[in-house]
Order: C-alpha cells, then structure tokens, then sequence
C-alpha cells in the first residue's frame, strides 16, 4: 500500500483486471501527503473492473472504498472518509449506502453512473456524486454540487419514488421502465456483455426492452401471474411433425 500505516484490503493494476464476488472490509489508510498517492481503505487500482463485490467499513483520508477502475454491480456500505467514498470511471448497478464523506472536496464517483441506487449517504456541498449520473435514483440526503441528471430520479424519497423496504422498485413507481437503454447499453462494461440482461442480486434486467432506474429491476412475473390467475408455468405439446434436428420426432 502507500501513504502512512497503510492497510488496504487489495490492490491491483492494469486495465484487464478482474475482480469478482469479494467481501472487501475493514480497509485503513489515514493520512495524507501530497506525494503518497491516494489511501483508499479497500481498493487501489490503476484500472480494471470489480463485479458483484461488496466493499463495507473502510476508513482512508481519501477513496474510503475504492480509487481508479469501474464498479458493476457492487455494494458500498459504511465506508468513511474526509475526501470521496468512491473514486470511479465508471459505477453501473450499484447501491451505495449509509458512507460518509466528511469534507467531501473530491467527487465521490469521479466518471458516470449509471443505474445506480443511493440512500443515507452523508456529505457536504463541495463536492459532485459524480460527473454525470444516468438512469440513477439518489434519495433525500446532501449530495453537494448537482451534477447533470439524466433519465434519473434525485433528492426524493423512498415513498414517492415508490421503492419498497429493499430499495427495489414497486410496479407503480417512476422509476419503472422510464430509464434510457441506450446509455445503459452505451456505458456497459463490454467485458461483461453477457451479463447485461441481469441487474443486482441476480434478478432480470429488462423486461419488454424497457429498463428502470436504479439498481434493481421492478420483478413483473407475480403481476403476470395475478393477471393470468394461474402460475407462469404452462403444459407445452408438440404436433407430431415436430422432429429434432437429427430428425427424431418429437
């Protein structure tokens, strides 16, 4: 690590690094000088990519939780730090919730973030959540400078952006199917391409090619079946000109 007393979770380099499915806690970095590089308190990379991670409990003077690289998918919970919770190229299906930035001078996602959900996150007004935020959802709480906000919902609350206890969305909220798939499909990791179709926790992406906003996707299959009064589920026959491709019928 660098910077005094380091203690960092991990630290990794170059831009074809990948992280996946870690528990990164309890990172610690105080101090800062000018020449010691940044202290993030889980992460130090100089790019890369970390997937469905989860990043909890770090303390650094600067980047609690991560500096450099792109998030998918990640948790940030409980992170501290005077100067920046996440410093990021890119954080696309994230929630990040309950950090502190004390004085907050550095943005807390340097690039875009997309499809991201934030909730009880601490702040003061010099600072930027990040340079431009699409598809997002920020609940009431100091989010400092307002960076531009693109097919996004900000400085509301749970109830009126009609998310339930888990911050997912409710079929009657804003947020459903009111994002823009393009910037979605524009700023996805192209590493990770197989994977767009699937949101945080696993659940299904886009339904009807239409995408909402935050980290989780509105789950539409228990509406259908209380539309249709029966399970999804469904008896399918074949005709018997039906044959298999080495010509077996079916």
């Amino acid at each position: 690590g660098c910077g005094p007393n380091a203690l960092r979770c991990l630290l990794t380099g170059g831009k074809y690094a990948l992280v996946r499915g870690f528990t990164l806690k309890d990172g610690h970095t105080p101090g800062w000088t000018a020449n010691s590089g940044p202290h993030c308190g889980a992460v130090g990379l100089g790019g890369g990519l970390f997937a469905d991670c989860i990043f909890e409990d770090n303390v650094a003077e600067v980047s609690a939780a991560m500096y450099g690289g792109a998030c998918f998918r990640c948790v940030f919970k409980n992170n501290r730090s005077n100067r920046g919770v996440v410093n990021s190229s890119t954080a696309l299906g994230c929630v990040v919730l309950s950090n502190v930035s004390t004085l907050d001078i550095h943005q807390s996602f340097m690039s875009s973030c997309v499809n991201c959900t934030f909730y009880g996150n601490g702040s003061c007004a010099n600072g930027n959540i990040a340079i431009a935020m699409y598809n997002c959802i920020v609940l009431k709480g100091h989010v400092g400078t307002s960076p531009p906000w693109v097919s996004s919902l900000h400085n509301t609350t749970r109830e009126a952006a009609g998310l339930d206890e888990g911050y997912r969305p409710l079929l009657t909220s804003p947020a459903v199917d009111k994002a823009s798939r393009e910037d979605y499909d524009r700023l996805f990791p192209a590493a990770l391409a197989g994977e767009k179709s699937v949101c945080l926790g696993n659940g299904q992406r886009v339904y009807n090619a239409a995408l909402d906003m935050g980290a989780f996707e509105f789950d539409y299959r228990e509406t259908f079946a209380k539309t249709l009064k029966k399970s999804c589920l469904a008896d399918v026959s074949a005709s018997e000109d039906v044959s298999l491709g080495n010509g077996q019928v079916l």
